[in-house]
């Protein structure tokens, strides 16, 4: 009883983003760090994110092929939906539900090279792939 044990674990920041017009950095941990600097290469989250779907979202990435790193923004919606633009310009418009499978549709999509041209690859209809160049 007379022992104190504190397990410190640093965090990892995954993105940053505004809130209440200050910018926070998103650890692994969930919580949001003040930003104090910009030593931190990491994408940029627009619109009011609930911290838990953007860490469901980069479990996902992380469990697909599709590489984290390649993200320069990501756009939240009130629905839930999210929006990436990677640093090639290229922006992927996904769906509410089924991230997995839109993943793995997506891997196929970017490893053609006949699809390197479009910037837009709107996943978010069941069935369906709209590409716009």
């Amino acid at each position: 009883p007379s022992d104190l044990i504190i397990n410190i674990q640093k965090t990892k920041f995954l993105a940053h983003t505004k809130k209440n017009n200050l910018d926070f950095y998103i650890g692994s941990n969930g919580n949001l760090i003040e930003k104090r600097n910009n030593q931190f290469e990491v994408p940029f989250i627009f619109g009011n994110i609930e911290i838990e779907e953007f860490l469901k979202l980069k479990k996902i990435i992380d469990n697909s092929s599709f590489n984290y790193n390649d993200i320069k923004n990501l756009y939240y919606f009130k629905s839930k939906r999210w929006d990436i633009e990677t640093k090639n310009d290229l922006i992927i418009k996904l769906p509410i539900k089924k991230l997995e499978d839109s993943f793995e549709i997506l891997s196929k999509i970017l490893n053609k090279k006949e699809f390197n041209d479009f910037k837009t690859i709107d996943l978010r209809q069941d069935n369906l792939v709209v590409l716009n160049g």
